[in-house]
C-alpha cells in the first residue's frame, strides 16, 4: 500500500475516533459486525444512533488502492465534514444529507505545485 494511502486511512480513522468521542456511531470493515455492503452496514447501526458514519468492504479496495473512500452517514453531516477537515482531509460533498461524503485524500498530498507558480518571473 502506498504511503500516502496509509496516511489518509489513518487520518480517516482519527476523524472517526473523534466523532465517536462526540457520541457518533462509526463503522468500517475492521469493526466487528457485518460491514460487507451499504444495506448490511445500515442494518448494523443501532436505530437510536442519531449520528452515524461508515464505509464497508465494497469500498475498501478503492480505499486501499487510491486513498479515496465514500462515507455513508446520517445526522449532523457538517460536523462530519468538520472532523475530516480537522485531520487535513480534503472531501467532496454536495450538501445533501442523502449523498455520501467523498474522501479525496490529505491536503498535503494534493499539492500540484501551485505555490511554485507565483515564484516564476515569466508568469
Amino acid at each position: 500500500m502506498l504511503e500516502y494511502v496509509k496516511e489518509t486511512r489513518k487520518a480517516v480513522r482519527r476523524a472517526m475516533a473523534d466523532l465517536e468521542k462526540q457520541g457518533w456511531y462509526t463503522g468500517n470493515p475492521s469493526k466487528p459486525g457485518i460491514w460487507c455492503c451499504g444495506s448490511c452496514s445500515w442494518g448494523n447501526i443501532p436505530e437510536d444512533a442519531d449520528n452515524a458514519v461508515f464505509y464497508h468492504e465494497q469500498t475498501e479496495d478503492n480505499f486501499k488502492r487510491w486513498g479515496r473512500v465514500w462515507l455513508a452517514h446520517r445526522g449532523d453531516t457538517p460536523a462530519l465534514v468538520d472532523a475530516l477537515h480537522k485531520q487535513n482531509i480534503l472531501v467532496e460533498w454536495n450538501g445533501r444529507d442523502t449523498n455520501t461524503v467523498h474522501v479525496l485524500g490529505l491536503m498535503k498530498h494534493l499539492d500540484y505545485g501551485q505555490d511554485k507558480l507565483a515564484d516564476r518571473e515569466e508568469w
